[in-house]
């Protein structure tokens, strides 16, 4: 576990001390300098990156393998007990979800790149009259040239019919007429007040008002039998 964390610290410590790095430095300067366009560039810095991500797998590969070899070795020999190959075991668990995430990464890093070339390399239309078809134009032209047509030559477009001077005259549909307009009229009921003899039409108006106030006679009547049948159902109780 602790040479596969290490491993690859060391390679490019190594590498650095080496001078390996300051040579691919040089290297990428020179082939900027030789072709001087971004996009060899690029693919140049990424096969270089490439390379550089393989050799360093292999190195990995190959020191975990001879580890778990040398290990296995002496386990079997006795000198160390047979637990000590879970460290290599687990060393190559870690460089393998290692390698899959970077190639991971590496997939979707390219994907992004494809469909940033495709949007970098589409053609964007900047005038919106090439869009405009053959059709359209027909039709701009017949828009702009109708002021010019006589409103009888014109063709119906907004649902608004030209009849011609001599043709047949438009009709009206006929609609019935309301209620309101066919109904007799109300007639009024005229109040009379006679003011020629004072107190006359007072004192009448005060009659018939007291008239309508007292009791008819069958009112009188159905209230005594009422009385008559109360007293007649209580007494029977009391009884």
């Amino acid at each position: 576990m602790w040479a596969a964390y290490f491993l690859p610290k060391w390679i490019t410590s190594h590498d650095e001390a080496s001078g390996k790095s300051a040579e691919r430095y040089k290297s990428a300067m020179r082939v900027v300098g030789e072709t001087g366009s971004l996009n060899s560039i690029s693919s140049s810095t990424e096969s270089i990156k490439r390379q550089n991500q393989i050799a360093n797998r292999r190195i990995i590969f190959g020191s975990l393998t001879l580890s778990f070899v040398v290990i296995g070795a002496l386990c079997a020999l006795g000198v160390f007990p047979t637990l000590i190959l879970l460290i290599p075991t687990t060393a190559f668990a870690i460089y393998i979800v290692n390698v899959r995430r970077q190639l991971i990464a590496a997939q979707l890093q390219g994907r992004r790149v494809r469909a940033f070339e495709k949007i970098l390399t589409a053609t964007v239309i900047t005038e919106p009259v090439a869009r405009v078809t053959f059709s359209s134009r027909v039709d701009f032209v017949a828009e702009n040239n109708e002021h010019w047509i006589p409103l009888i030559e014109r063709t119906d477009t907004a649902g608004v019919i030209v009849i011609p001077k001599d043709g047949p005259t438009w009709q009206p549909t006929s609609v019935p007429r309301p209620t309101y307009t066919t109904a007799a009229k109300a007639i009024p009921s005229n109040r009379i007040i006679d003011l020629t003899i004072p107190g006359v039409w007072s004192t009448s108006h005060q009659i018939e008002g007291e008239g309508d106030l007292l009791p008819s006679r069958d009112e009188l009547f159905d209230q005594e039998l009422e009385e008559n049948a109360a007293i007649n159902k209580f007494g029977a109780v009391n009884e």
